[in-house]
């Protein structure tokens, strides 16, 4: 392996963004009652109005 080539290994890099991914919870969350997709911090569905329920919610 050459003196520069560990900068360039796309197997680390890779890893990286599915650990970035991980890390981040996803922008949305699905109603349990319709199943569309709603934003995470929305507290009732647009669609049915169900009540979303505080899990994942931050304070």
């Amino acid at each position: 392996m050459g003196k520069d080539d560990w900068k360039y290994d796309e197997d680390a890099l890779d890893e990286m963004a599915d650990e970035e991914k991980k890390a981040s919870p996803p922008p949305e969350k699905q109603c349990a009652q319709c199943l569309h997709w709603v934003d995470r911090e929305a507290l009732y569905c647009p669609w049915c109005g169900k009540a979303l329920g505080e899990v994942g919610r931050k304070r």
